[in-house]
């Protein structure tokens, strides 16, 4: 699923002209995307797990770490997303919210699925 969901949202939003580093490095880490809206006032680190590896704590932790990082080398709020295959725990839920990380199920049957909410959330 990773790469699938990543090509495929890069791919939606670069249609809507919006900036996108597919695994850049930022700060010492590396997250799958790194987005920026056209009127650059919104960027965001998004990070996708594929299957069986997903949806644990050490997930959330690391892409608020990606925002951190982000922040500092672009001096700017980031948003944090984390895709993940299917509903994550109430765990991992809870760490979501305390660190400020967005969570999106996905289904790693339909890809494309994960990039439509995605794309969604990214213009609400």
């Amino acid at each position: 699923m990773e790469r699938g969901v990543a090509e495929i949202v890069a791919e939606a939003l670069r249609a809507r002209h919006w900036t996108i580093q597919e695994e850049p490095i930022i700060g010492g880490v590396q997250p799958d995307l790194l987005a920026s809206d056209p009127q650059g006032g919104r960027s965001y680190v998004v990070e996708i797990k594929s299957p069986g590896e997903a949806g644990h704590f050490a997930d959330v932790a690391q892409v608020a770490a990606y925002r951190r990082a982000a922040q500092a080398a672009l001096g700017r709020d980031v948003e944090a997303i984390l895709v993940i295959e299917g509903d994550a725990s109430e765990n991992t839920a809870e760490a979501a919210r305390e660190l400020g990380v967005t969570l999106l199920a996905a289904d790693p049957a339909h890809p494309e699925y994960a990039a439509e909410a995605l794309v969604s959330h990214l213009h609400a």
